[in-house]
């Protein structure tokens, strides 16, 4: 699970290399991975501690980008990612040990 989590991060920010490269605008099918990526990790949430820093470093790069449409999804995402994990730990705290 880490592994996909990291590859399509890695494609994600390729992407974004690669749009800050042309200066050409992206489309939204383009960040298949960025969807892809937020969803494998919602899927996987009881497991959030194992990739919670990675994550949050890619989402954050993309937050970070000088194009702002992908600035935008990059917020949506982290914003979506965060809610739903505080959602998560509510709702099943983790134990004490």
């Amino acid at each position: 699970m880490l592994d996909l989590v990291n590859a399509l991060g890695q494609l994600t920010l390729e992407h974004l290399e690669s749009i800050a490269i042309a200066d050409k605008k992206s489309s939204r099918s383009s960040l298949f991975a960025l969807n892809k990526m937020t969803t494998t990790a919602l899927a996987n949430i009881n497991r959030v501690q194992m990739y919670w820093d990675m994550m949050l470093a890619h989402l954050y790069c993309i937050s970070n980008s000088k194009n702002p449409e992908l600035r935008v999804m990059g917020i949506t995402n982290l914003s979506n990612f965060l809610i739903k994990v505080f959602k998560h730990f509510v709702e099943n705290p983790p134990s004490s040990e």
